[in-house]
């Protein structure tokens, strides 16, 4: 999170995190170099996110989502042909190493900030500075980020 410098550094950070704790493939978080309706695994999709504070499902729009019990997760269709599969994760104490948060933080960015945005949304879109233009975030984007952070922290690569 320290190293996010862009909108698509923090956006990057804040997938990295809910990522970790629902254990996703990247393919699920973010735009590979084939094309979707090739693969089984789907990319997770503002559809697919959903949150709730004292049994009760919020709003992505009017309700202030940091503020849910746990957030829930759709995966329509794994690489192991589980289809629908909802995965649920509590709220942790932690200001960023937390699910809800992390999840808040990225339905947040995508309805405030996308353009158009819909329930068919990826979660890895984002708003190209400059052009205005929507666009996503790519695994290899993502893997040289890692790898940066990796050197910054020592590690040979």
């Amino acid at each position: 999170m320290d190293t996010a410098v862009t909108h698509k550094d923090l956006a990057l950070a804040w997938l990295f995190i809910g990522a970790t704790f629902f254990a996703m493939r990247s393919c699920e978080y973010l735009r590979t170099n084939h094309q979707e309706d090739s693969k089984r695994t789907k990319i997770i999709r503002l559809r697919n996110i959903r949150f709730k504070k004292q049994g009760r499902l919020l709003d992505i729009v009017r309700d202030k989502l940091i503020d849910a019990e746990l957030v829930a997760i759709t995966f329509e269709f794994q690489k192991n042909d589980k289809r629908d599969k909802m995965v649920h994760m509590f709220r942790t104490n932690d200001g960023i190493m937390c699910p809800v948060m992390a999840c808040a933080s990225t339905v947040k960015r995508l309805v405030n900030t996308v353009p158009g945005c819909t329930g068919d949304t990826t979660v890895c879109s984002y708003v190209e500075r400059g052009t205005g233009k929507v666009k996503e975030i790519f695994s290899g984007h993502a893997r040289i980020v890692i790898r940066g952070i990796a050197e910054l922290i020592g590690e040979k690569v």
